[in-house]
């Protein structure tokens, strides 16, 4: 697994990123003293399903191993995840664009096949960016 440090969480429960907050200073710090310093970053995507299935998939052109999973790069494309809160008697929306190829699956089925069948009714959703010197 590369060495990953993350410094935003998106999802509906804790994230667990406390440790890794550290990890990003230092990697910012380091890119404050080295001017000339690359630093890659990458979002990856954790569909839980109600079922306790896990899907790692990330936006990177490499698969990428963080926070003990691997997240796959040749799997559905996943963008957007806005999130909008808000007070009163309006409703929090979120938006998320999943494009699938005929050939990606999930939980054994196409992708789409098993998103129409309701295999991901329930599911939660987290969003980790990932910052990396490479990737």
């Amino acid at each position: 697994m590369q060495n990953l440090w993350a410094a935003k969480s998106v999802n509906s429960g804790a994230c667990g990123n406390e440790k890794r907050l550290p990890r990003a200073r230092l990697l910012l710090a380091q890119a404050r003293a080295n001017r000339d310093m690359t630093i890659a970053f990458a979002e990856c995507f954790t569909f839980t399903q109600a079922t306790g299935t896990i899907l790692a998939y990330t936006n990177a052109d490499v698969p990428i191993g963080y926070a003990g999973k691997l997240f796959l790069a040749n799997g559905p494309l996943v963008s957007g995840l806005k999130y909008r809160a808000s007070t009163g008697l309006n409703v929090d929306r979120q938006e998320i664009v999943i494009a699938a190829r005929p050939g990606d699956l999930a939980s054994g089925a196409p992708f789409l096949t098993a998103l129409r069948d309701g295999a991901f009714d329930g599911c939660i959703l987290q969003r980790d960016r990932v910052f990396s010197r490479t990737m």
